[in-house]
C-alpha cells in the first residue's frame, strides 16, 4: 500500500486481513466453481469497500462479523440474480430432461411423503410462491414460527435425502 493511503483504505486493508479467509471459504461453499467464487470474491469485496463508511468505527467483533454476513448474504444474492435462468438444450438432449424432471418429481414426493401433514402444507405453501408472513397468516402463527419450522424442516429433508439416496 502507497505511504499517503487514507484511513479508510487502512481499516479496509485490516478488514479484509482479518476477514479475508472467512470471505474465500463462504464464496467457495456457495459457487460451482473456483472461477465463479473468485469472482464472488471479488464482489463482496467491492461491496466492503463502498460500504464501509455505513460501519462505524468502534463496532464491536461481533457486529461487524453481522455486517460482513449481509454484506455476503447480499452480493451472493445479487450474484444469483445474475446467472442466466434458462438454458437451452438441444433437441435431441430432450427426452432425457424429460425423463429426469420426472425422476426429480418422485423424488420430491417421496421426500414430502414422508414429512408431518403440517410441515408438508409449510412447504407447498412455500413451493406455490408464498412468503412467509403470508404462510404465518395462512397457519395462524407467527412469521418467527414460520421460519424457525421452515429451518427445522430442511435439515429433516437434507436428513432424510441422505438417508434415502445418500
Amino acid at each position: 500500500m502507497r505511504s499517503n493511503a487514507t484511513d479508510e483504505e487502512l481499516r479496509y486493508v485490516r478488514l479484509l486481513g482479518r476477514y479475508r479467509a472467512h470471505i474465500v471459504s463462504y464464496c467457495s461453499r456457495h459457487c460451482d466453481s473456483a472461477d465463479e467464487a473468485a469472482d464472488m470474491v471479488q464482489e463482496v469485496m467491492i461491496a466492503i469497500w463502498e460500504g464501509l463508511e455505513g460501519l462505524r468505527r468502534d463496532s464491536s467483533p461481533q457486529h461487524v462479523n453481522r455486517w460482513l454476513q449481509k454484506v455476503m448474504r447480499t452480493t451472493y444474492v445479487r450474484h444469483l440474480r445474475a446467472r442466466p435462468r434458462h438454458t437451452t438444450v438441444p433437441i435431441e438432449a430432450a427426452g432425457s430432461v424429460v425423463l429426469n424432471d420426472c425422476a426429480v418429481s418422485e423424488m420430491v414426493e417421496e421426500l414430502l411423503s414422508r414429512l408431518s401433514p403440517d410441515d408438508r402444507k409449510v412447504v407447498c405453501l412455500r413451493m406455490e410462491g408464498y412468503d412467509n408472513s403470508e404462510i404465518a397468516a395462512e397457519l395462524g402463527v407467527s412469521t418467527n414460527n414460520v421460519n424457525q419450522r421452515f429451518f427445522r424442516i430442511v435439515n429433516r429433508l437434507k436428513r432424510i435425502y441422505l438417508h434415502i439416496y445418500g
